[in-house]
Order: structure tokens, then C-alpha cells, then sequence
């Protein structure tokens, strides 16, 4: 509070990890605040910003933290009269490393030099640790004794007594003895050392590869991979057998595509990786001059001709466009009023292999929405032409591809877009308990990072992404109104396959503040490239809304019976409506001050009651 009882609390925040925020600083402060022992990683934006909000900045003490931002680092601002506000002993590597503050006995460089001083900063949570180099961020010894009236004020990010010489959350440097930051939740010890996390198991690696993508038929292909911490290999799809851990094989002759995937093992864990290779009919033999050319049957009927559809090749994003492919017509007044694309895991596209069919108004190609392709996993795909008389096409040549190894998006490889992704322990609905124990899955909205929660009534629901406002601009359908979420991608699996009876699933949104009785929920299909009112069933209840989606049918972006339901979508607010209020900042406040979203795992967040009386001018 800014007066009477409380009004002189100092809140301590320490031992915590910060990690990835794109819409606001990790952390947002004013009032009395000791901010210390704390590691910050923000490659979006801004880390720790201390400023007025509905009060202003008192007693603040920012020392022994390790900061790696990609903007600002620390930046104090608009401090009380007769306080004082120090940044002491950091370690801070930013686009902007430090701004305000009595500053002394910090280490402030910049944001792309943060590798020359940590031990890995890049990779996946559990690979990245941000502890010194060996002999790096020491310097003078700094009194400790300021400190000495907040808890653990001597010891470091994983527990360990401090002598004053290292700059950061770490007293130490070389190897870590202690946790590595990752997605869990941390040993909650005070006054001892954290005891060090297990030693990572080397991982399982593949390299996997073709001499030519593209062969005509009958001819063969040289393959050729390398396993590294596996014990055993197995081919499947165009080959197949066991293999050894590294080693090559000329596969011929070759009379269709194929997609070769090969997967390894061992105490490690496991790696798979596919290669695609298209096959070309062998070139006919051209008929002599004096050769009367080939004469059409009669009674041939009228219509599109087959299109040819290029291959993809490998390394495809998982949300990529498939270019289209030329229309042709017997009909010289035809024109293409369609096309239908089929993407599956079998080249016959039999039954339970398809896993998109969905067509489109014109032939502009293939945009595939989120939660249809797997990473580092082999496709197939075709197309046909609809023209303008309502006659289709053949279905064109299945054309093969493989996925990318790595989404750059989901860098740790769990499916969920790290931009958006929710540290575990969020509570959307509000009953008290982990929506992760729920069977529930979050995201932080694209517009204000606040958390929404998705929870459903069959299968098993996946987060996958938030939409902002800015890639829907100049979508055609868009109906005005504001988004003040954005949208969200999710995808429901592990439902019953039934294409006389498919699988119906209620989907519960929950989100900050009820979205107001004028909001309606839209969707995006990017398969379309519009924004369309939701077809299905929809109830607004306080900030509950309520969804209902059929596999293959409303709501269901790959168009197909198979299991899996794919949704993106969100509300809009009309104009009139009330109960939405977005803040700009988008961080709850607690006590004196607002905490970023991006908190992920912590050791302590204490308010302690202490008088506190003006520092000396």
C-alpha cells in the first residue's frame, strides 16, 4: 500500500529464473525492493525495468543478478525523493546494459558478447547455463555488508557462501556445480548450497543424407548417415532391415518416390530422420519426322488436365506454403475455380494416413496451419483442379517431402512455441490447482502476454502457438471489432476415429476477464487465408467461453476424420461491448509492484515487514 500499515514492507526477490517474455520486461518494480540473486534471459525484449506505475520507486537494492536481454537490461527510473536506488555487483549483457541508478562493481556489455563470458548460451532449457566461463566476471571484493538485513543476502543463485569477488548470480566459474535452469521447479533450499542438478546424459544424435533428392526411374541413390551416442539403427518406409550406427548403401533401381527414414538408439535416447527422393519418368524416344503425330481418341471428355506438382524436397517448415501447380483445360473457356490438396504418411493416401484434405478457391497453393506436421517426419502430398464448369481433374503425381529437424520456433523441442510458452504452475481457472494436473494446457497471449488456459472434454489438448493482431492485418474476412487476446492455435489428439460418428469435443478457454456480451469467436484459417465466424457451438460464460469442435468437421483446421482436431481462433469485441480491459503492460501486480509473466522457476519471493526510513540524501 502506498500508505498506512505495510507501506514501509521491503520485498525480497531472489534465487528465482526469469526466462523469455515478447511482450514486457521479465520484471516491473516500484516501491521498496531487494532484487538480487536472480538470473534474467529475455531474447525478445526488455529484463528488469524499475519505474512508476501506481506509485514510485523507494528503497531499491538490484545487485549479484545475471541479465542476458536482448534490449534493455536494468533501468531504473523516476525514483522517490531521500531513497535511494543501487544496481550493484551485476552481471548484464543487453542491447541497453544498465540506465539509472547509483551504479558501481557491475560487469554492463553487450547483448551478442554474452557467449565470450557463460557457458552456453544458446540451445534448448537444460542445455543453455548461463554460469561464468572459467576466470571470467571477478573482480574487487564487494561489501556484503549493506546487504546483510535480507535473507540469504551472502549467498548465490544455487546456495553458495559469497566472498564479494564475482559479478552475477553465480560466486563461482568454470563448471556449474549446481541446478541448470530448465522448465521445472527448482530445489527450494535456503542457506545451503542447491544440491547440482544430474549430469546430462549425452544426447542422441543423426545425421542423415542423399546424394541426389531427384533420379530418373531406374536409377539409384547413395544414402549415407552418422549415429552418435546410439546403439542400434533400423530402416523403414522406401528401405528397410537394420543398419549399422554410421554407414552408407546405394538403394536402386528406384521405380517411384520414396521417403527412407532411418531411426536409432540407444542409452541415450533415440533419433529419427527422413530423406525424400523423387523419381521422374525416363524420357521417351522421340518420334522421327516422318512419324504421323499421335491422334487423340475420339469421344475424349472435356475437363482439367492433370496437374503437375512440384516437390517439395526436404527440410520443409511445419507451417509452410506448398506452391501450386499450373492449370491447363480442354475447355478453352474454362478457368480454375478450385483446388483440393491432400497431405498424408502413405503414398496411397489410404485410409488413416491422411492427416489434411481441405480445398481452397483458386489454385494459390498450400498453407499449412499449425499441429498438421510433426518435426523431422516424412509426407506426401497431391492436388487437383476444379474449373469453372464444376469438372475435376485427376488427382496429380504424389509428390514427397520431409519436415525440418528443428522448429525454430520450439527451440526445446516440446511442441509449444516458446514465445508464448507458460512456466508450469499457472492456475487459468482459478480452482486451485495446476492446470497442468488437469489435463489443461497454457499459452500467454500475443497482445498483453497475459496467461489463457484451454482445457478439454476428450483426448489430450496441446497449446501450439498465439496469433497477434499484426498477422491478421489485411486478411480478408477480418470483421472489425479488436482482438484484445489475439488468437490461439491448439490441437486435441487421441480422439476415436469414426467417420459415421466423429469424435465431438467441448473445449473450455479461460482467460483473465470475461470477454463481454458483445464478443464473438472467430477463426483463422490460414488454409483459406480468412477470418470467419466459429461455425460450431459457442457459450460466453463470465471469462469462460465454450466451444464445440468435430473431428474433420466445425472447428477442425486439416478437414478430416483421423483423430486429431487443429483449431485456431479467438474472440472479437465489438464495439459496445464491455468487461474486457487490456492493460498495457499485461503483468499482474503484486504488492508494491508488477512481476513480468516470464517467471519460470523460483527460490524465494518474500515480503518482509521491516521499517524502512529515508536513506541520507
Amino acid at each position: 500500500p502506498l500508505t498506512g500499515a505495510g507501506r514501509n514492507d521491503v520485498y525480497e526477490i531472489y534465487g528465482n529464473f526469469f526466462w523469455q517474455n515478447p511482450t514486457e520486461a521479465l520484471f516491473q518494480g516500484e516501491g521498496n525492493i531487494a532484487l538480487y540473486d536472480n538470473v534474467f534471459v529475455n531474447g525478445f525484449g526488455d529484463a528488469v525495468n524499475i519505474q512508476p506505475q501506481h506509485g514510485v520507486p523507494r528503497m531499491v537494492r538490484v545487485f549479484d543478478n545475471t541479465v542476458v536481454a536482448r534490449d534493455s537490461g536494468i533501468h531504473v527510473i523516476g525514483g522517490a525523493a531521500g531513497y535511494t536506488q543501487e544496481v550493484i555487483g551485476n552481471a548484464v549483457f543487453a542491447g541497453t546494459p544498465i540506465r539509472g541508478g547509483d551504479r558501481r562493481d557491475n560487469v554492463a556489455t553487450p547483448y551478442a558478447s554474452a557467449g565470450d563470458f557463460l557457458d552456453r548460451v544458446s540451445g534448448g532449457l537444460g542445455v543453455r547455463d548461463w554460469f561464468p566461463k572459467s576466470g571470467m566476471l571477478t573482480g574487487t571484493a564487494v561489501d556484503l555488508r549493506p546487504f546483510k538485513a535480507f535473507t540469504d543476502y551472502d549467498r548465490d543463485f544455487n546456495g553458495t557462501l559469497r566472498d564479494g569477488t564475482h559479478r552475477g548470480a553465480y560466486a563461482g566459474s568454470g563448471v556449474n556445480p549446481g541446478w541448470i535452469p530448465r522448465l521445472e521447479i527448482r530445489p527450494l533450499i535456503s542457506g545451503a548450497p542447491i544440491p547440482p542438478s544430474p549430469p546430462p546424459v549425452p544426447a542422441a544424435g543423426l545425421s542423415f543424407g542423399v546424394d541426389n533428392a531427384s533420379v530418373v526411374s531406374g536409377g539409384s541413390v547413395k544414402l549415407t548417415w552418422s549415429g552418435a551416442n546410439v546403439a542400434r539403427c533400423t530402416a523403414s518406409g522406401a528401405w528397410s532391415g537394420a543398419k549399422a550406427v554410421s554407414g552408407s548403401e546405394v538403394v536402386g533401381p528406384l521405380r517411384a518416390d520414396g521417403i527412407f527414414t532411418l531411426t536409432c538408439s540407444g542409452g541415450s535416447g533415440g533419433a529419427a530422420r527422413s530423406v525424400a527422393v523423387t523419381v521422374t519418368p525416363a524420357p521417351s524416344v522421340s518420334p522421327s519426322p516422318s512419324a504421323s503425330p499421335p491422334v487423340l481418341p475420339t469421344g475424349r471428355s472435356v475437363g482439367p488436365a492433370k496437374p503437375v506438382l512440384g516437390a517439395p524436397g526436404s527440410g520443409v517448415g511445419l507451417r509452410a506454403r506448398i506452391a501450386g501447380a499450373g492449370f491447363s483445360d480442354t475447355d478453352a473457356n474454362a478457368t480454375l475455380k478450385g483446388s483440393e490438396w491432400e497431405v498424408g504418411t502413405a503414398a496411397d493416401f489410404g485410409v488413416g494416413s491422411v492427416v489434411l484434405d481441405r480445398r481452397v478457391v483458386g489454385g494459390p497453393g498450400l498453407l499449412l496451419p499449425s499441429g498438421v506436421l510433426g518435426v523431422g517426419k516424412g509426407y506426401w502430398v497431391r492436388t487437383r483442379h476444379q474449373d469453372s464448369q464444376g469438372r475435376w481433374s485427376a488427382w496429380s503425381d504424389e509428390r514427397s517431402f520431409t519436415t525440418v529437424a528443428v522448429d525454430p520456433r520450439d527451440e526445446d523441442g516440446d511442441g509449444v512455441d516458446d514465445r508464448y510458452q507458460v512456466a508450469p504452475g499457472a492456475d487459468a481457472n482459478g480452482d486451485g490447482i495446476p492446470d497442468f494436473r488437469q489435463g489443461m494446457c497454457d499459452l500467454h497471449d500475443a497482445q498483453g502476454g497475459a496467461v489463457v488456459g484451454i482445457k478439454a472434454s476428450l483426448g489430450v489438448v496441446r497449446c501450439l502457438s498465439s496469433v497477434p493482431v499484426s498477422e491478421l492485418s489485411g486478411v480478408s474476412g477480418f470483421p472489425g471489432g479488436s482482438l484484445p487476446y489475439g488468437m490461439f492455435a491448439f490441437q486435441i489428439n487421441g480422439l476415436s476415429v469414426d467417420s459415421a460418428q466423429p469424435a465431438t469435443a467441448q473445449v473450455e478457454v479461460y482467460f483473465p476477464r470475461a470477454p463481454g456480451a458483445g464478443a464473438k469467436w472467430y477463426q483463422y484459417d490460414v488454409v483459406t487465408g480468412r477470418v470467419e465466424p466459429f461455425p460450431g457451438a459457442v457459450s460466453i460464460e463470465g471469462n469462460k467461453v465454450t466451444l464445440t469442435l468435430v473431428d474433420g468437421g466445425a472447428g477442425d483446421a486439416d478437414g478430416v476424420v483421423n483423430g486429431v482436431i487443429v483449431d485456431p481462433g479467438g474472440p472479437v469485441v465489438f464495439s459496445g461491448a464491455s468487461g474486457v480491459s487490456a492493460s498495457p503492460s499485461g503483468g499482474g501486480a503484486v504488492g508494491p509492484f508488477g512481476i513480468g509473466t516470464g517467471l519460470l522457476a523460483g527460490r524465494w519471493l518474500r515480503r518482509r515487514r521491516k521499517r524502512v526510513g529515508p536513506s541520507p540524501a
